[in-house]
This record gives C-alpha cells, structure tokens and sequence, in this order.
C-alpha cells in the first residue's frame, strides 16, 4: 500500500508543471527604443535577439508596451536597455519613468 501512494505520489509530482518556463528566448530583450509625442507617444523597439523593430503607439508608455508586447508575441524585458533615444517629448518626465518603472542603468 506505501508503494503505491508513493507511486501515485511520484506520478502526480511528475505530471504537474507550468506552461512558462522562463526561458531567455520566451522574451524580448530590449536593446534600444525611440520614444516621440507629447500627447499620444510613438516608440519603436529594438531587440537583441530580433533584427526588426516593433512600432507601437498609446496615450502613454505603459499601453504602448503593450501593444508592442501583442505584435511581437512576447513579453518585453526592459531592465538591460541600452540606448533611448527621445524625439519631440517631455524629456525629464520620460527619464524619470525609464527610471524608476523600467529601472534602466543610469
């Protein structure tokens, strides 16, 4: 009887497990984006593991993740950015944000 709850046990032990696995290629790691517009923000991705950029647009930072996310099938990894470049925006409110929510090296 011991044996087989520990068999049992053991099998439902094994079968059990999580679709995300955490792998380094089930994200996007960003490498560079573009950030533009006062109002509606414009930015473009770039990542280290992808050759093409991902456009996304929204009222603001956070939604236009998102629809970047959507588009290119992943989440978006944001800690080891490298560049960001700004166009027509308010510079220190971005800063700001890329530093403390995204927690980009200064």
């Amino acid at each position: 009887m011991k044996k087989l709850i520990f068999m049992l046990l053991t099998a439902a032990l094994c079968m059990t497990g999580c679709n995300s696995t955490g792998l380094v290629h089930d994200k996007c790691y960003l490498r560079a984006v573009y950030i533009d517009g006062e109002t509606e923000k414009r930015l473009t991705f770039v990542f280290f593991s992808d050759d093409r950029p991902v456009s996304a647009e929204g009222p603001d930072i956070s939604s236009a993740v998102k629809e970047a996310e959507i588009k290119a099938g992943k989440p978006i990894v944001t800690g080891f950015t490298e560049l960001i470049l700004l166009g027509n925006c308010d510079t220190s409110k971005i800063l700001d944000y890329m530093l403390n929510t995204w927690k980009v090296s200064p």
